[in-house]
Parts: C-alpha cells; structure tokens; sequence
C-alpha cells in the first residue's frame, strides 16, 4: 500500500510541476521493429508518463526513422476535447533555424449525434464510440514547416505520417507517427536524429481558420473551396483549411452547435531525449 501511494505522489507532483510551467524531461525508447499505430495502443510500451492537467499519459518510442507518440486518458474533461476538438501533436528541435512538424487529428468536432465538450455525462452518452470517429476521419491535418502551414492529408497505410484514436475499455487511446528526417516522400519532417531532443506540444486549441473572401465561392459548410492554398513542399495543393474537406468532423468547438464556452483547451510541452540505436552485440 505505501508503494501504491508513493507512485500516486509521484504522479501527483509531476503533473503539478507541468501545470506551474515548469520543464517537464522525458525519454523515448528504442523499437527494434515499426510500432503499429491502430488506435488500440497493443503493442506499446508500458512505460508510461504523466503530463500535464487534466491528467494525460504519454508513452514516446522511436528508431532510426520516426518518432512513435501516444497518448491516454481516462479524463472526463480531455477525451472530448480530443475527440470532438481534435489534437495538436507538434514536434520541432530546440532552437533550431527552420521548423518542425505536426499533425491535428481529428480534424473537427462533430457531433453525429452526440455531445459536444462540457456536456454532461447523461449527454455525453449519446456520443458516437471513438472508434466510430476513427473509422469517419478519412483525412488528417499535415502542420509543418510551422503551425502556420497546413494541409488536409488523406490517411492511408502507406503514408509516412500514421495517426489514428480508439478507445481502451474506456480510455481514449491516441496514437501518432512523425517522420524524423526530410525524404522524397516525406519532405515536412521533425528535423532531428536518433539521440538528440526535441520538444514536443500537445494542445487542443482550435486553429485559426481563415475567412472566406466576400467574392470567393464557398465549399462545403460554407467554407472555401478545396484546394485554394499551397500546402507543405512536396504535398501538392493545400486542401483549404478554413472550412472543414470531406471526410473531417465536422466545425470545431465554440461553433455551430457547439459550446464554446465550455470547451476550455490545454497546452502542454515537454522535451524528449530520443533513442539511440543499441550497440550491435559483441561476437562470441
């Protein structure tokens, strides 16, 4: 029993030292063999950190190509957000002259017949299960070289970047992969290599959309047209993110038939030490 409480002071400390702003330093492990990004968390590490208020777990793996994030929460208060509101995953190199890398999954909230956040639990109820949501979001928000550039990717198993959300007997089950270095098939990348530190941020603040020009034809939901922008090198078109492609949830938190004061997002940043590769093994 004093060990179970002491865990639980551990827990409980570093989750305030993240919520007071303080820098909060994680490890990533090495993986021998690619980590499956399903939404079912099976084959994860169980080594997993809290971070942040509300309460959040986060494992972090990674080998010579990608960096390998998940994420779990039993919150009542963060699984909608993350669900209907979507999260930022954001990873960059400390310091460094250019940008990073990210993904906003899923794209928007909505609600197919459910609750928005803030909702109460007899509402929230009604919502659709989250592997439902999964299933729905044929497209994911490629962010890079800086938050400011996006683009509407579509997911696929062979695309580089991998995310997808599930539910673990009822914990909310987020799973992401980024490219570390720049390719030909992947030139938005995080910029960094197995052994140095990146910062990586998890938020679930909703974007910023642009405004419909009074003379632009409007899309779908009255946002515009699809493939109006330039979206990361390599990527083609962008897929016009003021307005919600196909595929995507939906309209974000705080518009119509949202809450939006009810939906209160959270920020959290840590760096983390990648892995290096293990020695190869002396011969007999």
């Amino acid at each position: 029993m004093a060990n179970v409480r002491g865990v639980f002071a551990v827990v409980a400390a570093m989750c305030a030292a993240v919520g007071q702003g303080k820098s909060l330093d994680l490890k990533s492990t090495w993986s021998a063999t690619p980590v499956k990004v399903d939404g079912t968390g099976q084959g994860w590490s169980a080594n997993f950190m809290p971070v942040g208020d509300p309460p959040i777990l986060v494992s972090l793996a990674n080998d010579a190509e990608y960096l390998y994030v998940c994420v779990r929460t039993s919150d009542p208060k963060a699984k909608p957000q993350i669900a209907y509101g979507g999260l930022t995953v954001w990873a960059e190199v400390p310091k460094a002259t250019e940008g990073g890398m990210g993904v906003r999954f899923p794209m928007h909230g909505r609600r197919q017949g459910g609750r928005p956040p803030g909702s109460s639990e007899s509402e929230s109820a009604k919502a659709p299960p989250l592997n439902a949501i999964n299933d729905v979001s044929k497209e994911f928000e490629l962010l890079g070289p800086t938050r400011k550039d996006s683009l509407a990717v579509e997911r696929g198993p062979e695309q580089p970047v991998q995310v997808a959300i599930g539910d673990d007997s009822g914990v909310l089950v987020y799973q992401v992969r980024l490219p570390l270095q720049p390719s030909d098939d992947h030139p938005v990348a995080i910029g960094a290599s197995a052994g140095t530190t990146v910062k990586l941020v998890l938020d679930t603040t909703p974007p910023k959309r642009r405004e419909r020009p009074k003379s632009e034809e409007g899309g779908p939901e009255g946002g515009p047209p699809r493939g109006g922008g330039e979206g990361p090198a390599g990527y083609g078109p962008g897929g016009g993110m003021g307005g919600p492609p196909g595929g995507g949830m939906g309209r974000p938190p705080g518009g119509e038939g949202f809450r939006g004061e009810a939906f209160k997002s959270f920020k959290v940043n840590f760096n983390v030490t990648l892995a290096s590769a293990p020695a190869p093994a002396k011969p007999q």
